[in-house]
Order: C-alpha cells, then structure tokens, then sequence
C-alpha cells in the first residue's frame, strides 16, 4: 500500500507498478483493496497500531499535500482502513441516457452504503476512545472530531483533510503506545456496532465530547441505559436490575453495590430534571462519572455478545432478567 507514505525518489518504480497493477485488476473487474483514511482532529500519537485491516497512525508523512492552515482543524492522527473498491461500469461518452441513469442510480446507492460504513467506524474509534478515557485514572474527557474521508485511489487526486471548527478550539489528548493498544483491544471487543445500540453510542460520545455540565453528562448516561436495557415502559427498578445483572452475573455483594449506584444516580437524575438540585456539587459530578462509566461497561458488555446486540432493548432486559432468575434457580 505505497499511498501510505509520502512517495520518496527510491520508491517511484515501485509507486508505478503497484498503480498500474491497481489499474489493471479494476480493469478486469476485481475488487481491488484501497486504503481508505480519515482525519482525527482532538487526538495525537507518534506511535502507529495496525490491526490487519485498520490501523491508526500520525497525520505526518502521508501521501497527500499539506494546506496552511490554523492548528486545531489539522488533523494530528489518521485512521485508515482497507476498504475493497471495485470499477461498477465503463461505457463510451454517447451512452444513451437509460445507461446513465442505471450506473449513477447504482453507484449512489453503493455510494452511500460505503459512507454508512465509514462513519460507523469511526463511531466505533471514538467509543473505544471514550472508554480508554473512561478508565484511565484520571478520567480524561476526549473530543474527538473527523474529516471527511478520502480513498487512496491511484487515478485520482487527493484532497488535503480539514476541519471547519466554527465553536473554536479543540483540546488534544496524546496516546502512548500502549493507549493505542488498548483503544485498539475495545475496538475489536466491540466488533461492528448493532444498529440497535445506536443511540447510546451516540449519546455516550456526547457526552464525552459534546457536553460539559454534569446535569445533561448525566441524563445523556442514563438515556444510554435505557437504550440499551429499556423500553418507555420499563421501571427504574427493571433498568437497575438489568444492569446490575449485566455487569455482575456472580458475584452478590458487587451487584447489590451497582444496583445501590444505579438507583441512587436515577434519584438524582430526577431532581436534576426537576430543579431540586444543584448540578454543580462534588456528589452530582461524581455520580456523572459513575453513569458513563456504567454505560461504557454495559455497551462494551452487550456488543461482546451478538446474541444480545441483536434484540430490542426490552426484549434484552428481559433476557438478562430471566437469567439471573435462572442462575438463582
């Protein structure tokens, strides 16, 4: 994958025939595997991690041209993943206009399926980054934005990647090798994210990102809950005990702990929707941490396990529920 890198004298044959080879099997109609990249803005590393098909690296000594530009819409990181491409149709310019619509019609709807997977990777990298933020000692908030994405085609001209950051600054969180790893490990923990879990994987990255008070940290937490173990039906108690159960199936003593926790941050999730509370307090930004840390936990746990991943959010809890009662025999 000779796009990879800047091209240097000594590589220019090799940059030749591995282009054309590239060319050639489009031509033949094969899929052919191209790196496809994507700018992390909020992020930095001097290390790089490749996990076969994916990999993050610096955003230095890359294959693309540089812009000026301020420092916080660079990117300082790069995800790239390999992404088979394959030529759709090849016709002379007098095609009649059938022909043309067929192809685009095609190629637009190929055109956004490969977006969709793109975007839900880099969902996915930015969850595995919450949750290395989320258990690092000091619970390190982490904003992370992305570029547009740009594939490494041999025939065609790639754009330098940028952010328009029209709020301002973004802070920058630096990963160590070993940050790299782990963040890598829950990536592949987690797999490709149920469609299902969608919106507590949206709102666990708001709040890592997006909101700072702990009153909305902690009612976005809570939302994620019950996306994931809820219906608009469930109790407190049911949400509680899902959880509980879900992140302590052996050991009694730790679940009645997590139960405690769990219900004591939906009382206060409560009087915070109602004004009865002050957000500010060292007890409510506490048990803000708590509810993500919580949420990460049963994200991570539930999207190891397809068979949980697949259900609707009543129909796991219930499973969970019938475990447990099970497992109590």
């Amino acid at each position: 994958m000779r796009f990879m890198e800047a091209l240097t004298e000594e590589r220019i044959v090799d940059f030749v025939h591995e282009s054309l080879d590239q060319i050639r099997r489009f031509s033949r109609g094969e899929d052919v595997e191209i790196l496809v990249l994507t700018g992390l803005v909020g992020v930095a590393t001097k290390d790089s991690i490749n996990r076969g098909t994916w990999g993050m690296r610096p955003a230095t000594g890359l294959a693309i041209p540089d812009i000026p530009s301020r420092d916080n819409v660079r990117p300082k990181s790069v995800l790239w993943t390999k992404v088979p491409h394959r030529l759709i149709s090849c016709h002379r310019a007098d095609i009649d206009e059938a022909q043309v619509a067929s192809v685009f019609g095609n190629l637009s709807e190929q055109h956004r399926d490969f977006h969709i997977a793109l975007r839900r990777k880099a969902m996915t990298l930015r969850f595995g980054l919450l949750a290395w933020a989320v258990g690092s000692e000091e619970h390190t908030p982490i904003n992370v934005q992305s570029t547009a994405s740009w594939s490494l085609l041999p025939i065609a001209m790639t754009q330098p990647p940028w952010i328009d950051t029209a709020t301002g600054p973004i802070g920058e969180t630096t990963l160590t090798a070993l940050d790299l790893t782990a963040v890598a490990d829950v990536i592949e923990e987690v797999g490709e994210v149920a469609p299902k879990l969608d919106i507590a994987l949206n709102r666990m990255i708001r709040v890592a990102s997006e909101r700072r008070d702990p009153a909305d940290a902690l009612i976005d937490a809570v939302i994620a809950w019950e996306n994931m173990l809820g219906s608009k039906s469930e109790t407190t108690f049911k949400v509680c005990a899902s959880l509980a159960w879900l992140l302590e199936p052996e050991d009694e003593e730790r679940r009645r702990q997590l139960f405690a926790m769990a219900d004591k941050i939906y009382g206060l999730r409560s009087r915070l929707v109602h004004g009865s509370e002050d957000a500010e307090t060292d007890s409510a930004i506490e048990l803000a941490r708590d509810a993500l840390s919580l949420a990460v936990r049963a994200f991570r746990r539930i999207s190891s396990d397809s068979s949980l991943a697949q259900m609707r959010s009543s129909a796991r809890s219930k499973m969970i529920l019938l475990g447990a009662h099970s497992a109590d025999g």
